[in-house]
């Protein structure tokens, strides 16, 4: 049925507002058309290169007579890359431009937008239905360098709209194209380029492709140049035939690629033509080697080694050479394998010695012996066997060491086979153990030891030189007639056996300085009062440090202070207390050669000591002068003279009166000379010394002004 004209323009309306967007318009009082066939649209299948650009044409079958179209391609963007043609109607497919001829052209428009995202859309409107088929449009991509293989559906299309000229749709089935991408073959490798192959063993050589995703025929052809020596596979698989070399190489299409193949023929094993020999001294036999397989293509130089050539030679024929007595190993080495020949020479023993004929030791002392033969390099049992004349005199053991017991000869036999040598071992005595001074003086040292094994005497020995006249037969000596503060070195010897011992451990003494007297003075008090004692010194020593300890009753006594006397001032004074003894050190660089009061001890009488004399002990813990040597202490020992006097009864009558503060004035001006007593009584504030102003304190307690001190 002919179309109106108001009809043809309705549906190109619609369809010009289809392929633009704007949706798809109602169709008013159209008369009904229904389509009787499904029609194809297809793509064609492409290959191409990497960097070249491929056009994939879009089709439809005869008939459709579709006005109006719009079709929809996907692709992927990373592999290719949508080419826009320089004029839009370059898009239009040459059956379609063919038909445009005679009918009139229609409109194409193609959205690019998403052609990045790899999409576009082509729209196409025409008021002549094209019914005569073939290709419709074209499409150009570049291939980029992602594309690799061949991927199904590279293009995607969908028809997403087809009507004929009345706006009926089209039903359609698509076929998208495919892209496969062309990579060219540029070279081969094999695995291996050369190799050593055991007669027999295999080698498998596989191709490698450059590119590996070449499209070109992969297949490769073998070929050996000498199959004599090794063969190969349609596969690869190399097998070593004969010895020798030869080349194996693989082509793929113009490209070749070579292994260089090199077959053994291995060594398994060698032989000697005897395993063994007996020879004399100076005799020689030949060895010569057999290899097995014959025809081996391993080196077949021999190596010859003997195993100890003071026995026997070998040179490099074989020759064997017999030098001395024992047993060698000549070893023939070709390449890892080894074989062997084991060689006895015999030389007999004819003489033995001792390494010396005498020895003397001391007690408890070795000696070792050994044996030397002739000639030296005798064959024959070495074995020795060995024996003491006395074993309570000296020992030996089976390795030649000889002991010494005690003082006294014994005889040491060594024996080989019938053979014997003999050695004479005389033993004195031990040295003296645990050597030691005793005792000095500023003139003396007395030294002692312990008795030692063997000793019939002993002799003392000062500065390397003995000091005894006459033998010793105690175990200490008294050397006297020394130099006061000098350093000797004294050393000890036992005689015994008519031998005398080594030296004892050095002891070193320094003789004491001259005497110094050390005198405690006497002090009085009363109980819960402080009392000073003065220790005095005199002699002709001087002294630079010194630890004194002053021993003293603590349940009545208590120690207060030391502190330096008139004669050590600017000296360091330090006490320790422990007890009922108080170490008092001392030190000053300036050595004290003065006589007159070394230190001042305080002490505080105890509340409740009744009238008594208590003793104050004094010994030296230590007494040197500037050098470092000690002096010889003499020393006087002191006392606290305890008497409870009532404090300003001057006059002992038992009352504190004026008299008293009287007496107390003449004190303290020295009109008189007080007794022991008195002084106590008035020295009110104990400080040794009597005032006026006690004097004035007595007689204000005698008035009743105050009341108590």
């Amino acid at each position: 049925m002919k179309k109106k004209p108001s009809q043809r323009l309705l549906v190109f309306l619609l369809m010009f507002s289809m392929i633009f967007g704007f949706g798809s318009f109602g169709i008013v009082n159209a008369e009904p058309i229904t389509a009787e066939s499904i029609y194809e649209v297809s793509m064609n299948d492409a290959v191409a290169a990497v960097g070249t650009m491929v056009t994939m044409d879009v089709s439809i079958e005869a008939g459709t007579g579709f006005s109006a179209t719009q079709l929809v391609f996907n692709f992927d963007p990373a592999k290719l890359r949508y080419v826009a043609p320089a004029k839009v109607s370059d898009t239009k497919g040459l059956d379609l431009k063919a038909f445009e001829l005679d009918n009139g052209a229609g409109s194409l428009v193609t959205n690019t937008n998403d052609a990045l995202a790899g999409q576009i859309t082509i729209g196409y409107i025409n008021m002549e239905p094209f019914t005569t088929g073939g290709n419709i449009f074209k499409l150009s991509f570049e291939v980029l360098p992602g594309a690799v293989g061949t991927v199904p559906n590279d293009i995607g299309m969908v028809v997403k709209e087809m009507v004929n000229d009345v706006g009926v749709p089209i039903q359609t089935t698509v076929k998208s194209g495919t892209v496969s991408i062309e990579v060219p073959l540029t070279g081969i490798a094999l695995n291996k380029t050369a190799g050593t192959i055991v007669k027999g063993g295999t080698e498998q050589l596989t191709v490698s492709y450059d590119p590996d995703n070449t499209t070109d025929d992969k297949t490769v052809s073998w070929s050996s140049a000498n199959t004599q020596v090794a063969t190969v596979s349609d596969t690869g698989l190399v097998t070593a035939v004969g010895g020798g070399a030869c080349d194996i190489t693989a082509t793929v299409g113009s490209f070749t690629a070579t292994y260089s193949a090199t077959v053994t023929v291995p060594l398994t094993n060698i032989a000697l033509n005897k395993m063994s020999a007996s020879m004399v001294k100076g005799a020689s036999d030949q060895l010569s080697v057999t290899y097995n397989p014959v025809d081996t293509t391993d080196d077949k130089t021999v190596t010859w080694t003997s195993s100890n050539t003071n026995v026997a030679t070998v040179d490099a024929s074989g020759l064997i050479k017999a030098i001395g007595g024992g047993t060698a190993t000549i070893r023939a080495t070709v390449g890892s394998k080894i074989t062997e020949c084991a060689v006895t020479v015999k030389i007999p023993l004819t003489q033995i010695s001792l390494n010396k004929t005498a020895s003397v030791l001391k007690i408890n002392g070795t000696d070792n012996l050994a044996v030397t033969y002739n000639p030296i390099d005798t064959t024959d049992d070495k074995t020795v066997t060995w024996t003491t004349s006395d074993s309570s005199v000296a020992t030996v053991n089976n390795n030649g060491v000889v002991t010494a017991v005690k003082a006294g000869t014994a005889t040491i036999t060594a024996k080989v086979g019938s053979l014997t040598s003999t050695c004479s071992i005389k033993i004195g005595p031990l040295a003296p153990a645990n050597f030691r001074n005793t005792e000095r003086t500023n003139n003396s040292a007395t030294l002692a030891w312990d008795v030692a094994q063997g000793a019939e005497s002993y002799n003392v020995y000062k500065d390397g030189m003995i000091v005894n006249t006459a033998p010793i037969t105690e175990l200490q000596y008294k050397v006297e007639g020394l130099t006061p503060k000098t350093q000797y070195a004294f050393t000890v010897r036992s005689v015994g056996n008519g031998q005398e011992s080594e030296s004892s451990s050095t002891v070193s003494v320094k003789t004491m300085g001259n005497p110094v007297n050390l005198s405690v003075g006497t002090a009085t008090g009363a109980a819960g009062k402080n009392v000073i004692l003065k220790v005095d010194i005199s002699g002709n020593s001087t002294i630079s440090a010194s630890q004194l300890i002053a021993g003293f009753d603590s349940q009545k006594l208590e120690y207060v202070t030391a502190s330096a006397g008139s004669i050590a001032e600017g000296g360091t004074i330090v006490s320790n207390l422990v007890g009922n003894e108080v170490t008092i050190g001392y030190m000053n660089l300036t050595p004290l050669v003065e006589q007159g009061t070394f230190i001042e001890l305080e002490f505080k009488i105890k509340e409740g000591v009744e009238d008594q004399n208590l003793p104050i002990t004094l010994s030296s813990k230590e007494l040197v002068d500037e050098n470092g040597f000690d002096l010889i202490p003499v020393i006087t020992n002191g006392e606290i003279q305890v008497k409870n006097i009532k404090l300003g009864d001057v006059n002992g009558d038992g009352e504190i009166r004026a008299f008293d503060a009287l007496t107390a004035l003449q004190i303290a001006t020295q009109k008189i000379i007080p007794t022991a007593n008195q002084k106590y009584a008035a020295d009110i504030d104990g400080n040794g010394s009597v005032t006026a102003f006690e004097a004035l304190r007595i007689l204000q307690v005698a008035t009743g002004k105050i009341v108590g001190f």
